[in-house]
Formats: C-alpha cells, structure tokens, sequence
C-alpha cells in the first residue's frame, strides 16, 4: 500500500520514469532496424541519375555525341546601352545637385556656427571675469553731507529701518 500511495502522490516522477523508459526501448528497436538494413547492400541508397538516364536510351544514342544547337545571331543586332546610360547619366546628375544642396546648406550651417562663436567671444571678453574686475575693491563713495536737506535725512533713517536688521534681532532697552 505504500509504494501505490507513493506513486500516486508523485505522479509526475511516474510520467518521468515512463518516459525514459520509452525512449531506451525505441532506441534499442531503431538500432535493431538499422542493423537489418546494415546487411542490405548500400546501392540502393547511392543512385546515380546520370546512369539512370542513360539506361533509357538506346545503345546506339549513348555512343553518338550530343549535337549542339547551333543559334543564328544576326550580325546587324547588338544591344544598345544607350537608355541605360541616359538613366544613369540623369540619375548621376540628380545626386550631383543633391550633393550641393546640402554643400550649400553645410556651408550655411557653418558660417551660422562661425558668427554665433564670433559673438560669444565678443560676450566673453566683455565678461567682467575675463576683465579682472571681480574682487577688485570698488572706489568709496563720494558722500556730500554739507548739502542734505531735512527731507532727505528722514528718508535715509526710513530706509534705514526699512533695510536693516528686524526688531526682534535688536536688543530690546527699557530704560524709560
């Protein structure tokens, strides 16, 4: 009871094992067949069709040489490759005006590329990197304070609230 219950819970090691069991007995059957047909004489399966052919004449035909057709060529015909030449001539001189299109327009393309690196070496050199202007400390300012009216005093401290540190960054004094 063992051995049926192993074999139905692993029915595809079964399948497995038949299979393989099949394959050695059709190849032992093949090896015998072919072991039979080993003592055949061979002839039958390296047939010459020439010798066949030559069977279904007469004797007397395959003595006689084979005549050659003779074709009469008229002497006046010879091919004429001029259509052919005109179609490659025309197709030829097509390319050729392709060809310069796009020279022409390769040519466009770099005077484009030329002027456009032109200008960009112009916007560089004016740069104020390639000027050694950056870092360079600036000339100080020229503050008139003889000449500051009233009104433009109270404009300077509004600014000066207006851009300067935050109420709550500056320290804070109750001394009232």
């Amino acid at each position: 009871m063992n051995i049926l219950d192993f074999l139905f819970g692993n029915i595809f090691f079964v399948i497995l094992i038949l299979g393989a069991l099949w394959n050695f007995f059709s190849r032992q059957a093949e090896a015998r067949k072919e072991a039979e047909q080993g003592k055949k004489p061979q002839r039958e399966q390296e047939i010459d069709w020439k010798e066949i052919f030559r069977q279904e004449q007469a004797p007397d035909e395959r003595d006689k040489p084979q005549p050659t057709v003779a074709r009469d060529v008229e002497p006046s015909f010879e091919p004429s490759f001029e259509p052919i030449r005109q179609e490659v001539d025309t197709a030829a001189k097509d390319r050729r005006t392709e060809m310069e299109k796009l020279r022409d327009q390769l040519e466009e393309k770099r005077k484009k590329l030329k002027h456009a690196e032109i200008s960009t070496q112009s916007a560089i050199s004016d740069s104020p990197i390639m000027k050694n202007e950056i870092g360079k400390k600036r000339t100080k300012l020229d503050l008139d304070f003889q000449n500051i009216s009233q009104e433009e005093a109270m404009k300077g401290i509004i600014w000066t609230e207006i851009l300067g540190k935050p109420r709550a960054m500056r320290s804070y004094s109750n001394k009232r």
